[in-house]
C-alpha cells in the first residue's frame, strides 16, 4: 500500500499555516488546537482558519484572520469571511487567481 502524497502535502501545508498563526499570536503555541479542522481548497491555494474557540486576547486584526497557502508554499494572512459563505467562496477564488497571476 503506497503513501498518498496529497495527504502528506496537505499535512505539511496545514503545519505551515499553524506555525504562521503561532508566530503572529505567540500564546497560541500553548493551545492544543490552533487551527480549525475546516479548510478550503481552490486550484492554486488552500485557506486555513484559526480555531475560533481560542480567544486571541487581541481583538481587532487577529480576530478575523485566516491563512492562505499557495501550492508553492507562499503564505498570506488574509481576512476571514467565515461568517458569510458567499463572500468566503468569492474570496477563495480571488486569492487563487491572485496567486496564479503572480506565480506564487
Amino acid at each position: 500500500m503506497g503513501v498518498r502524497k496529497d495527504l502528506i502535502w496537505l499535512a505539511m501545508v496545514r503545519e505551515m499555516a499553524e506555525n504562521c498563526f503561532v508566530g503572529m499570536i505567540p500564546y497560541m503555541a500553548q493551545a492544543s488546537v490552533v487551527l480549525d479542522e475546516r479548510f478550503l481548497e481552490a486550484e492554486n491555494c488552500w485557506m486555513f482558519f484559526r480555531n475560533r474557540e481560542m480567544d486571541t486576547g487581541e481583538g481587532g486584526f487577529f480576530t478575523d484572520t485566516a491563512c492562505a497557502v499557495s501550492r508553492r508554499g507562499e503564505l498570506r494572512i488574509i481576512n476571514d469571511f467565515s461568517d458569510n459563505e458567499q463572500n468566503l467562496m468569492k474570496y477563495l477564488q480571488t486569492m487563487s487567481d491572485h496567486i496564479a497571476e503572480r506565480g506564487l
